[in-house]
């Protein structure tokens, strides 16, 4: 589990450095919404930015997969 933890680690901080703790929630455990983020966690993002941002990370994270 942790070597997968470093693997999508560093994606998510590249993806975006302030927002990397709430990417790698949204995508490690299931049923986390933007709503949940936003009401209970207090993401400092909007969900347009946010949703980007993960895209952007997927996207990082398949390309280091290809490697």
């Amino acid at each position: 589990a942790k070597k997968i933890y470093q693997m999508i680690d560093v994606p998510a901080k590249i993806a975006d450095q302030q927002l990397y703790q709430y990417i790698l929630k949204a995508v490690t455990e299931e049923e986390i919404t933007y709503k949940y983020l936003k009401t209970v966690m207090n993401i400092p993002a909007g969900r347009n930015y946010f949703y980007e941002k993960r895209r952007k990370f997927y996207y990082i994270l398949s390309k280091k997969l290809d490697n």
